[in-house]
């Protein structure tokens, strides 16, 4: 007959059971063991810096009720994920809606809600665009009033250039109350007019001011 021993009535065994050191479990301990961290921080996952929560987001999906990433980090994430996927979708050339000539990327504004991320019309067609329906001069009448002045400005003689940069553009100038054409400026003289309110003793009393520091 086949006998079964109770192993807890089984004489202890001759070697002692292994048991780690007190420098190894400390050694372990340690790697798992948080700083010491003010109550009431979170460890942001990316940056990995510790910040109070009102730098997270609400999440009630959550266990904490916060975002694992902080503020910072998430926008950041958002802004070039959305700039990775406007890259991806604009294509490399559009044909113009008004002209008709296709065109590089670069001579289109970027749009939030078309498709392919840009406007349907380019550059030259937008600002014609706008320049007729805001101030009512139309591209030949641009042209002639630039061969006429010498491509220069109506008041500081600055050269313009009709195709050069923005910032070298002939100005319309108009008057915003009868809408009546005036002249091509540069950028900062019809900056100047416009600031000024376009008020003839406004600005003589501006050159007088400055006038006054020059001797």
């Amino acid at each position: 007959m086949r006998t079964f021993s109770n192993p807890s009535s089984s004489p202890p065994s001759a070697t002692p059971p292994r048991t780690a050191s007190s420098s190894v479990i400390d050694s372990r301990r340690s790697k798992h063991r948080l700083p010491n961290v003010p109550e009431g921080l979170f460890q942001c996952v990316t940056c990995e810096q510790w910040k109070p929560k009102e730098d997270f987001n609400v999440h009630n999906g959550s266990k904490t009720g916060r975002r694992s990433k902080c503020k910072v980090c998430r926008n950041t994430y958002k802004r070039e994920w959305a700039a990775k996927r406007a890259e991806d979708r604009i294509p490399k050339t559009k044909a113009c809606k008004e002209c008709g000539e296709t065109k590089p990327a670069q001579e289109f504004h970027r749009s939030r809600t078309s498709k392919d991320g840009l406007v349907s019309k380019c550059h030259g067609c937008s600002s014609a665009y706008y320049r007729k329906n805001y101030s009512g001069w139309s591209n030949d009448e641009v042209v002639e009033a630039f061969k006429a002045q010498d491509g220069k400005c109506a008041i500081c003689e600055t050269e313009m250039e009709l195709d050069g940069p923005k910032s070298k553009k002939p100005r319309a100038d108009h008057c915003h109350e009868t809408g009546r054409k005036r002249a091509l400026l540069c950028n900062h003289c019809n900056l100047a007019l416009g600031h000024m309110k376009d008020d003839p003793t406004r600005l003589r009393k501006a050159a007088e001011f400055l006038e006054g520091f020059q001797a």
